[in-house]
């Protein structure tokens, strides 16, 4: 009467199939869970044929199995961990552990953006996003962005590919209206990351700009200036004057007014009530009211024959060189 030891065999060729696997996953760059959840079904399948072939080759003798266990432990550790593996690979687990460690933060160019406008575009509408962004006057009759993004990608990827992808752009009647959209965040289980944009927007002399932002800083560069620009709803601007400019800078309600060349003539200093929200939790929202001082004020330099309207800012600060 033969005696067969089952799982000699079976860890015998499954450390033979996970090494060829292994050296195949390094010569072909391959994703290490991916050859786990396709070599583990193997140890089954030879598992089984081993003691089917068995079977059949001593059909006409009595034939007695017994189990080698520390061999059939073996191929059990790696039969469990392939259906771990492939338990996650179903929940989505392993994608996310997978996109959270293959990811890196790179920095990209913006997709560049520019658009010829003609005589009949008397004005330019701009809604900013939360991104600093720089603004200058151009002789070109052209609105054009450019700049710098940094985001969290795999393979170095970029996230923006064309304009589109964070300018909307439209024009209606006279006006040309720029929307700046929010690049793509990731919010997931494991690892939440937001993109950031550095901006440029390069606009015509001639037209008319109003340009709303969503409290942040705003760098402004008018080196000619004839028509007049309206900026709202920032923290800070700075504003970069010629020192032979002829333009007057008009700031309404700013807590702040700086100047490295000239004297902000203050015309009005108001007490507003501010609500601010200090806490929120369990449905129940906090919130404490304080004043603040608002300032008008103006600066001329020149004739100020164009005008800067400046309101709802936090700081303003004129600098000439």
């Amino acid at each position: 009467m033969r005696t067969w030891r089952v799982g000699t065999i079976s860890m015998g060729l499954a450390l033979l199939s996970l090494g060829i696997f292994l050296l195949i996953s390094q010569v072909a760059s391959l994703d290490l869970t991916k050859v786990m959840l396709a070599w583990w079904p193997v140890i089954l399948i030879v598992l089984g044929l081993e003691i089917l072939i068995y079977l059949f080759m001593n059909r006409k003798e009595k034939p007695m199995l017994k189990y080698d266990f520390l061999s059939i432990i073996f191929v059990g550790i790696i039969g469990m961990t392939g259906i771990i593996f492939a338990t996650l690979s179903s929940a989505g687990v392993l994608d996310l552990v997978e996109e959270a460690i293959g990811r890196e933060q790179q920095t990209y160019e913006l997709p560049a953006f520019s658009e010829k406008i003609d005589a009949n575009v008397k004005r330019v509408v701009v809604d900013m996003a939360a991104y600093p962004f720089t603004v200058e006057s151009t002789g070109d009759n052209a609105v054009s962005v450019f700049g710098t993004y940094s985001a969290w990608t795999k393979n170095n990827k970029p996230v923006l590919e064309k304009a589109e992808d964070y300018l909307a752009v439209q024009k209606k009647g006279d006006t040309l209206y720029i929307t700046v959209k929010n690049l793509p965040e990731s919010r997931g289980a494991l690892v939440n990351s937001n993109a950031y944009m550095e901006g440029t927007l390069l606009i015509p002399d001639t037209v008319q700009l109003e340009l709303a932002g969503e409290w942040s800083q705003l760098t402004v560069k008018p080196r000619t200036l004839k028509n007049d620009w309206r900026i709202n709803n920032f923290s800070n601007v700075t504003v970069h004057l010629p020192n032979n400019s002829d333009v007057e800078i008009a700031a309404s309600h700013a807590r702040e007014l700086r100047s490295d060349s000239g004297k902000w003539q203050v015309s009005e200093v108001k007490k507003i009530s501010t609500v601010e929200v200090v806490q929120q939790g369990d449905g129940v929202v906090y919130a404490e009211d304080f004043d603040q001082d608002r300032i008008n004020g103006v600066l001329k330099m020149g004739e100020g024959t164009h005008t800067i309207h400046l309101s709802d800012i936090n700081t303003v600060n004129v600098k000439t060189n």
